[in-house]
């Protein structure tokens, strides 16, 4: 029922912000409001608290974005709180923002490597997926430091593995299987 809810209220969020051409700019808002939460977990657990007052949210909720978001967004959370949704606040961003990256045709790639990408090699990897996939692409970049070197792509349900541990994994597997050694 809440996953629903929160569908109904990004949709509308979403609506209003198309109506009003200010939908790239809302689309930021609710990435800095949901980035906020995700990463601030005293933020997270007040927002869940049926105990603080939904007019004391709302005055947390202007100090952290007052002046920081649009007067659409802040009043579009202004009402959220208002009507007690919000601990929903995040679902109803990951909602807002999945029909967004739809809507704009933008897909995400992730890509796994052992250090941080350089800009240039970030700006080659997207034109190579965009090229590859004709479609506009966010890229999600994360260091896995137990990589020995190489890196790993995945676009929806398509992987692209060139990581040097998965290169070993295979040497030891054909190794495992070398018909030219004699069991005893």
């Amino acid at each position: 029922m809440q996953a629903r809810v929160a569908k109904r209220y990004a949709k509308a969020l979403f609506d209003l912000a198309t109506e009003k051409n200010s939908l790239d700019t809302v689309y930021n808002d609710i990435n800095l409001v949901n980035d906020s939460i995700s990463n601030n977990r005293d933020l997270g657990l007040l927002l869940k608290t049926p105990i603080v007052t939904s007019d004391r949210k709302e005055k947390v909720m202007d100090s952290l974005f007052g002046g920081k978001i649009i007067e659409l967004t802040h009043a579009y959370i202004k009402l959220i709180v208002g009507k007690g949704r919000e601990s929903i606040i995040p679902d109803i961003a990951t909602e807002f923002i999945e029909h967004y990256k739809t809507t704009k045709g933008i897909t995400t790639a992730n890509v796994t490597t052992a250090v941080p990408l350089h800009n240039e090699t970030r700006s080659a990897i997207i034109k190579l997926i965009e090229d590859a996939t004709k479609q506009q692409i966010e890229l999600v970049d994360t260091v896995n430091p137990n990589m020995i070197g190489g890196y790993i792509i995945k676009v929806g349900d398509r992987q692209f593995d060139t990581s040097i541990n998965r290169k070993l994994e295979e040497l030891k597997r054909e190794f495992s299987q070398n018909i030219y050694l004699k069991d005893y």
